[in-house]
């Protein structure tokens, strides 16, 4: 199946969640006449680096628009405005088993940090670690 490809005078856009109590903020590429993608990311601060940056929590690219740049145009306009207020960072995680999103950001100039791992805690362990001894 060919992929669709939007027009050449893309731009993107950022906003902020509203009625969220976390600083969530989202880049969709325009023209919005349809959801193509779309990029989660919240501010962040390292103390070990001690300057702001951001996470990113989550980019989606519809699957019927993948090969068509809107990916790198998430990623890119994400960069520059994180540049803008001050940021100098980016940090994701990405699932073991998604190769491809790995080989993404790698091409990206997004590397893989052999200093450190991810931790998660979900439902019961979740639970278990808001408990008071």
């Amino acid at each position: 199946m060919p992929k669709e490809r939007l027009p050449r005078r893309r731009k993107t856009c950022a906003g902020t969640v509203s009625g969220h109590s976390l600083p969530l903020r989202f880049c969709l590429p325009k023209p919005a006449a349809e959801f193509a993608g779309m990029c989660l990311f919240f501010p962040s601060f390292s103390t070990w680096r001690g300057c702001k940056g951001a996470y990113i929590q989550d980019i989606v690219v519809e699957e019927r628009f993948r090969g068509a740049g809107i990916g790198v145009a998430l990623l890119r306009h994400t960069a520059a405005h994180v540049r803008a207020e001050g940021g100098r960072y980016l940090r994701l995680s990405v699932e073991a088993k998604n190769v491809s999103a790995q080989h993404f950001y790698e091409r990206m100039g997004l590397a893989w940090s052999e200093q450190e791992r991810i931790h998660a805690a979900y439902g019961d362990a979740f639970r278990s670690a808001g408990r008071t001894a």
